[in-house]
């Protein structure tokens, strides 16, 4: 029979986080709050940590690399799976420094 836990409604395994960006699924979260400083990566859990990080960058680097989803995807799957589990540089804390600098780069006068 196989593992129903890892099967949503018989269509298969679910997509994995790299699909799901691809796909552009609804981030979990209201996409607004990535354009305020209220934003808080604590507040998410990994798979939209990925969502959000995809979204940032997308928008952000559109010309040099944000445009082509899937290096995007693997690129932010790798980041994500590089971080250790601690409990200060963590996945949570690298989205929410690029969270910052994006903010931060719309202000610069460039």
């Amino acid at each position: 029979m196989g593992n129903s836990a890892a099967c949503s409604c018989g269509q298969g395994p679910p997509p994995t986080v790299k699909q799901r960006l691809l796909k552009e699924q609804p981030l979990g979260f209201l996409p607004q709050a990535l354009e305020s400083w209220e934003f808080s990566s604590l507040d998410l859990d990994t798979e939209q940590l990925s969502l959000a990080s995809f979204a940032l960058l997308q928008a952000s680097f559109s010309a040099c690399g944000g445009a082509d989803k899937d290096l995007l995807a693997g690129f932010v799957c790798g980041a994500r799976e590089g971080y250790l589990p601690n409990p200060y540089h963590n996945f949570a804390h690298a989205v929410d420094v690029l969270h910052t600098m994006v903010r931060l780069g719309f202000w610069m006068p460039w």
